[in-house]
Parts: structure tokens; C-alpha cells; sequence
């Protein structure tokens, strides 16, 4: 899913020899774990890509920098947060509670009906 549009674009993944451990395969036991990760992969290979080495390598430094799958989400949405200003910072919480709530079930978020 990853390595061969990797490859057609002349990308590299970086190899823990610790580990031994291809970053590739690191990816995909990430994306393996949950259907939901698919997103959150897609937005990781992008900040990878961003942060490729000058042999066109995907770094496993520059994944521990994002924090990993759902710390590269995680960490663009803190930069954002923080680039708002004050009175946007002040109302989105309340504008983010009408828009998605938490199920009880499971503590997961779900969009509310707008309609």
C-alpha cells in the first residue's frame, strides 16, 4: 500500500538494524491496527515526505519527531491551536461540542445531525 508509490517516487524507508525493523513496516502494523488509521497514515507519509533526507529517505528520526502515527496529527493540530488568535482559541471548544459528541459507548466522537 505504501512501498510501491514510495519506490515510483524514488523514496526510500529508513531500517532500524536495533530492531530490525523496516520504517515501512512499522507504517503498516500502525494502519493494520485500526481501519480509522488510514487517515492518519496518509497525513504521517505526508509530513515523512516533508521531512525526507537529501537521499530521499523517510526517516524513522523524523517519525519520532511527529510522534508517530497519531502524534503527527496531534502535534499539526497543537500548531494550528496555537497559531489562532485569542477570541477564536476562547470559542472553539464550544463550537467543536456542536459539532461532534462523544458516544457513550465507547467514548468514541461522533458527528452530530446539523439538520
Amino acid at each position: 500500500m505504501i512501498r510501491k508509490p514510495a519506490a515510483a517516487a524514488g523514496l526510500d524507508f529508513d531500517h532500524d538494524p536495533e530492531a530490525d525493523m523496516g520504517l515501512d513496516d512499522v507504517l503498516r502494523d500502525a494502519a493494520a491496527d485500526s481501519p480509522e488509521a488510514l487517515p492518519l497514515l496518509e497525513f504521517t507519509l505526508e509530513q515523512l515526505y516533508e521531512a525526507r533526507d537529501e537521499r530521499g529517505v523517510l526517516t524513522f528520526d523524523a517519525y519520532r519527531r511527529l510522534g508517530g502515527v497519531e502524534g503527527a496529527l496531534a502535534q499539526r493540530a497543537e500548531e494550528v491551536f496555537a497559531g489562532l488568535s485569542p477570541p477564536v482559541r476562547a470559542v472553539l471548544p464550544r463550537v467543536l461540542r456542536a459539532l461532534v459528541r462523544v458516544s457513550q459507548a465507547d467514548d468514541a466522537a461522533v458527528s452530530r445531525d446539523l439538520i
